[in-house]
């Protein structure tokens, strides 16, 4: 088995200074191509290559492409608990995790602040 060229392929996105720009390789074999694998490349704004951890079987949708510059370009090693490559189900479970701990840290603070506000006295 060999690998062919790598060649730039469609959707192209871009969401505040990341641009997403996948690559489709083709590896082929005796009887012609075997398998193509996408590689997703992004430019961060300071021009950096970086590669979107997704799997190599599919293409994010533009929201996937912008939740994952949302939640801070990530991979799954910085998860510890993806086993593979990204998909959207991933950035919805991570999505949701972080809003619950918001609001739990909102939560604290507002409990936090009523109880110094009884403390101090409150509306003596």
């Amino acid at each position: 088995m060999y690998t062919g060229t790598m060649k730039k392929i469609f959707p192209k996105y871009e969401h505040r200074g990341y641009k997403y720009e996948p690559y489709e390789e083709v590896e082929y074999g005796d009887e012609g191509p075997e398998n193509v694998k996408i590689w997703h490349i992004v430019s961060s704004p300071d021009g950096k290559k970086i590669s979107f951890d997704w799997s190599p079987y599919s293409v994010p949708t533009f929201d996937d492409f912008k939740l994952w510059v949302e939640l801070g370009t990530f991979d799954r090693f910085d998860l510890r608990s993806a086993g593979g490559p990204l998909d959207s189900e991933d950035l919805q479970k991570i999505l949701s995790k972080m809003e619950t701990f918001m609001e739990s840290k909102y939560t604290a603070r507002k409990l936090e602040a009523i109880l110094k506000f009884e403390n101090e006295g409150g509306l003596k």
